[in-house]
């Protein structure tokens, strides 16, 4: 339920590029991303977007107590 949570009103990219992140330790980049079929940009493009600060985290956590 955990994880279902934290990918809903996400893009199938970013799902798609949460899940490759999550088992680049496991497998070779090159063959996740063969697998899922999502080019090496759009994965790069969405790596940069983890790394940043969430600018509507506060207003997220306060509607997630509503």
């Amino acid at each position: 339920r955990t994880e279902e949570a934290a990918f809903r009103g996400r893009s199938k990219n970013e799902r798609t590029a949460l899940v490759i992140n999550s088992l680049r330790g496991e497998f070779k980049l090159k063959d996740l991303l063969s697998y899922t079929g999502i080019h090496k940009a759009i994965y790069i493009c969405w790596q940069k977007r983890f790394d940043r600060e969430n600018p509507d985290k506060e207003i997220e956590k306060n509607a997630g107590n509503s």
